[in-house]
């Protein structure tokens, strides 16, 4: 019954220290300053709260006097595995334990761990206070902390062009240090970082020492080179001493976490040097559409990039510097003449190349059977065979007729709709697009008609009508008929 009164009596204590209202103040002055004490659940001392130029610091020696503010301390490095550990894992140390209620548990719990280290004589001393032996067993159970730094196992990368996923990426890269170092960066738009794993991130991405990975893009996507900026982290920690040099007085103790500049890295990205490719018309310079491009290795014929042409120049990775290509045109757009090869030579950063494309350009000529020369006036077509559309419509002149746009290596038809006045309609002629293509089309005349060579052009004369030509004819007949008979008689007298 005594023990389980004294131990009630204990756990009211606690909840009263820890709760209770105490005199703590707030001061960040430079030097040491003592803000107060918390109380010690049980015991007739208590845990000072200090700071030094601002900073906390803790008390290990609980059963010597507290320093005052203002007080001298000589500070040193103490290098004790044991103290580092406490203060890693301690109260607003790099790995804090998870389980404080607040500021004044934590420097409480903190505080006597320290003194029990640094006294290994109070050793079980303060195991009675709820929760201080299961923050205790804790540190004890990590690792004394060493000297932690994080880096890229590569500081700089070449991007290649990568036939299998046609993108460029980098080499495989690491990220190397201490146990659970993590690096982040920010990646650019369009570019992704592939892990070892195949998981894939873009954006905002923190890596963890172990991860292996790369990063790829579209070959259009990025260019120039980039640059994580500086990551990383390299420091290290050093348990601090503030040694009193008034006899009695307690000894202060701090981590100090070094950040070693050198330790910090960056990792920078040369993407990969393009061949910019330009398909444009030549009429007005725009990038033309629709063609069927391949970039050919002179050395074994091979197709090394192959693509059809948008209104936009194209961009060919993976192609060796000081190496010569041909850029070929496979298959021409609708309406244009396939281009001749252009043969290039890689250089560095960014290769233009450009290729442009002129329309077929086909002559139709309407021409007389009897004069040779242009005739006007004959209503004509150019119809698709394919769909029975009509393509081009017109009446010819004097001039031949250019007709631009027609489909490379595509038959077509030319039709007379209308002849000429005084002609027959000529048959249909049949014509296969190619090179500077003529087309010619012969108009007959009609019977009976009476066609002078003249100066200026075809004279013709008569009317389109034959009727009124025969009629007279006959009246002229008749009139000499009865002409010669009254000739021969006049004469006669």
């Amino acid at each position: 019954m005594k023990k389980l009164s004294k131990l009630l009596l204990m756990m009211l204590i606690t909840a009263f220290t820890f709760t209770g209202v105490h005199t703590i103040t707030s001061n960040a002055a430079s030097g040491l300053v003592y803000h107060g004490k918390y109380p010690i659940p049980g015991a007739t001392h208590g845990v000072g709260y200090f700071t030094y130029n601002g900073e906390q610091v803790f008390c290990i020696e609980h059963r010597q006097l507290s320093p005052s503010t203002g007080d001298t301390v000589n500070e040193q490095v103490y290098n004790n595995p044991a103290i580092k550990k406490v203060l890693y894992y301690g109260y607003k140390g790099e790995k804090q334990y998870p389980h404080f209620s607040g500021h004044q548990q934590g420097t409480i719990f903190t505080s006597l761990l320290l003194s029990e280290t640094y006294h290994p004589s109070e050793v079980g001393d303060y195991d009675y206070i709820a929760g201080y032996k299961a923050f205790k067993n804790w540190v004890k159970s990590k690792p004394v902390p060493v000297h932690t730094t994080v880096k890229f196992n590569k500081t700089s990368v070449q991007a290649y062009y990568d036939k299998t996923i046609e993108k460029q990426r980098t080499e495989e890269i690491s990220v190397i240090g201490g146990a659970g170092g993590k690096v982040t960066f920010t990646l650019p738009a369009n570019v992704t970082l592939v892990k070892s794993d195949n998981t894939k991130l873009t954006g905002t991405v923190t890596l963890t020492v172990g991860d292996k990975f790369h990063l790829e893009a579209g070959i259009d996507a990025v260019d120039g080179t980039y640059s994580t900026g500086t990551v990383g982290q390299s420091k290290k920690f050093q348990p601090i001493l503030f040694k009193n040099p008034k006899a009695g007085f307690q000894d202060l103790a701090k981590m100090k976490k070094i950040e070693d500049p050198t330790g910090s890295t960056k990792l920078d990205v040369k993407w990969s040097d393009y061949v910019l490719v330009s398909k444009k018309e030549i009429t007005n310079n725009t990038e033309l559409a629709g063609a069927k491009m391949q970039v050919i290795n002179p050395d074994d014929g091979s197709v090394v990039h192959e693509w059809t042409s948008t209104n936009e120049p194209h961009k060919v990775g993976g192609l060796t510097e000081g190496k010569k290509y041909i850029l070929r045109e496979v298959l021409a757009p609708k309406g244009y003449y396939k281009a001749q090869d252009v043969e290039f030579l890689v250089g560095k950063g960014i290769t233009k190349v450009e290729m442009k494309n002129d329309f077929t350009n086909t002559e139709v000529s309407k021409t007389s059977s009897t004069t040779g020369k242009e005739l006007p006036g004959a209503k004509l077509q150019i119809i698709d065979p394919e769909t029975g559309k009509v393509i081009e419509e017109w009446t010819s002149t004097e001039e031949t007729h250019k007709v631009k746009g027609l489909t490379e290596g595509k038959e077509y038809i030319l039709k007379e709709i209308i002849a000429p006045k005084g002609y027959y309609l000529a048959q249909d002629v049949k014509f296969t697009v190619g090179a500077n293509t003529k087309v010619h089309m012969v108009d007959k005349v009609k019977e009976g008609r009476v066609v002078v060579k003249g100066f200026g052009g075809n004279v013709k004369t008569g009317v389109a009508n034959d009727m009124p030509l025969y009629a007279v004819t006959m009246i002229t007949a008749l009139l000499l008929l009865f002409a010669v008979p009254v000739y021969r008689k006049v004469r006669a007298r």
